[in-house]
């Protein structure tokens, strides 16, 4: 009698705050968790990648951003609002269209893009995660979002991996993964002391052929946005695929 193998289940948790159509590592982490959580009641910060990231216009890296009332790092992301977001959808979506005329995704994409930019969002917080969610739907993968501001209020007031540990613990999981750039701030042997096993999503980017440059030159990371018009789902879901955790 043949034994059947039966896959491990998992309940890996991740907290991270909300980027704005981010790139292939974020989506690597979210696809590598069971439960994420996006970390919106925490402050925001200043020239990092919450309100902006990078597409390939005129054949160069470009760098938008989503324009905001006022960027401070004394307000929470939740709480800082978006400035003139019809008008830049507007100038975006022409950007994109041209740019990526050559795209045999570029329909889907941009409906996609103005999906995000147009559901009467009032706060970076709310376009971001819709980039995030979105995305999903779009390559047809079922994920569990939660939202800190919402569900985990009560722990604000801990330090940073207490909070992520008391997180971690209420959605009755002892796994919770991180971001690669988490290795200088969490250390697994303090994770493990509060029964907690700590990893890190650490992508490896598979280089793809630009639609919009000449050549063979390829520019890593890259909004989301860059991946969807130059791969077909398939080859997304490679990319979301194309991680280890160490």
């Amino acid at each position: 009698m043949l034994k059947v193998e039966r896959k491990k289940m998992t309940n890996r948790i991740a907290i991270m705050q909300p980027y704005v159509f981010p790139y292939i590592g974020y989506m690597n982490l979210v696809k590598a968790s069971d439960k994420f959580v996006f970390y919106d009641d925490v402050n925001f910060i200043k020239k990092g990648w919450i309100n902006r990231n990078r597409v390939i216009l005129t054949g160069e890296p470009y760098r938008f951003s989503i324009p905001l009332t006022k960027q401070s790092q004394n307000v929470l992301i939740k709480d800082t609002e978006v400035s003139g977001l019809p008008k830049f959808s507007d100038n975006f979506l022409k950007q994109l269209g041209s740019s990526y005329k050559k795209s045999p995704n570029k329909d889907a994409v941009l409906d996609y893009v103005r999906e995000v930019l147009t559901n009467r969002h009032l706060s970076i917080s709310e376009v971001a995660i819709g980039s995030v969610e979105l995305f999903f739907d779009y390559v047809g993968i079922e994920k569990q979002f939660h939202y800190s501001s919402k569900e985990f209020s009560e722990t604000r007031g801990l330090d940073k991996a207490e909070r992520l540990i008391k997180i971690t613990e209420t959605l009755k999981s002892d796994e919770y993964i991180n971001a690669i750039g988490g290795t200088a701030l969490y250390g697994k042997e303090y994770f493990a002391s509060k029964g907690i096993k700590l990893g890190f999503v650490k992508p490896s980017i598979m280089p793809y052929e630009h639609c919009n440059v000449s050549g063979s030159n390829f520019t890593p990371g890259l909004s989301i946005i860059d991946i969807m018009m130059n791969l077909s789902e398939k080859d997304i879901c490679s990319q979301l695929d194309s991680f280890e955790i160490i």
